[in-house]
């Protein structure tokens, strides 16, 4: 598959994947998605997504894309 910039990335990927890079492409003109985990001081590394949401709650971070959902703050 060939996203916006011209960057080639293998198939196995999969739809989500590329469309989440083509949507960052087109929104911020850069070709990258960094993948990382978070986990707050002295909390256990997440398995259920009910982890991930309650960490997000209890951080600052504005944004959490898990298992395709967006999950942003009130603003």
């Amino acid at each position: 598959m060939t996203l916006t910039s011209g960057l080639s990335v293998q198939k196995r990927l999969g739809h989500y994947a590329i469309s989440l890079i083509n949507a960052v492409k087109i929104k911020t003109d850069y070709c990258v998605v960094i993948n990382t985990s978070f986990t707050l001081h002295g909390r256990t590394m997440m398995h259920p997504p009910a982890d991930a949401v309650t960490d997000f709650i209890d951080c600052n971070i504005d944004e959490l894309y898990i298992e395709g959902f967006k999950v942003e703050r009130n603003k």
